[in-house]
């Protein structure tokens, strides 16, 4: 009975010791929190890439992503590339209406100095030998009708030369009377040598050729 009387108050000093060092010491104190991560923001994506896409086709669009969101300002994308290619265009347009002003000078100029070599119809009536033995030809089988003669000789000369010509026939006195090859009454200048003038059976005919 002693023995448990010492064991109980044992026991019971042993708790009273250790309530007293709880109560003076306090708990052991809890283990720190780990230190919280950066909070700086993320950074930002990079901008997408400028797009260097060659001239569309005409109608489409310049970008293959062109159903995606326009890019950033940065490069100004598609829009940048049309109005570039635009100005582009704009200065083609200039540089070509340009040269053919230019051309158009030249040409012009050419003109106003050039020298034309007139002949003198009168004194060199026929230039084109070959056209005159088949225009005498049908002249002298056709006596005095200058319609059949203009149908004989265009067609004469279109089966022998493959060319296009301009004929005209009247009666030698309708213009003038005379027998010298180009009637008195005609004044005809040339710069030209495509050309025949005959007269034949009192008809007088002129064929130039056609150059288209």
């Amino acid at each position: 009975m002693f023995l448990s009387s010492s064991m109980a108050f044992g026991i019971l000093f042993f708790y009273s010791s250790l309530m007293v060092i709880i109560t003076g010491c306090g708990l052991p104190p809890a283990p720190a929190p780990p230190p919280a991560p950066c909070c700086a923001p993320p950074a930002p994506p990079p901008p997408p890439p400028c797009c260097p896409c060659p001239p569309p086709a005409p109608m489409q669009s310049c970008c293959p992503c062109a159903a995606a969101p326009p890019p950033s300002s940065h490069c100004g994308g598609c829009m940048f590339g049309a109005r570039r290619r635009m100005y582009s265009s704009a200065s083609l347009r200039k540089y070509w209406r340009s040269k053919r002003e230019i051309d158009m000078m030249k040409v012009n100029e050419a003109i106003a100095t050039q020298k034309l070599q007139y002949i003198n119809v009168t004194e060199v009536p026929c230039p084109r030998a070959e056209w005159y033995s088949p225009m005498r030809k049908v002249l002298s089988m056709i006596s005095g009708n200058p319609s059949a003669s203009v149908q004989s000789i265009q067609a004469k000369l279109l089966h022998e030369h493959d060319s296009k010509f301009l004929v005209m026939c009247a009666r030698h006195e309708q213009f003038g009377g005379e027998s010298v090859v180009i009637p008195s009454a005609l004044q005809i200048n040339s710069s030209g040598v495509d050309f025949c003038n005959v007269n034949e059976q009192s008809i007088w005919c002129q064929a130039v050729g056609i150059i288209s």
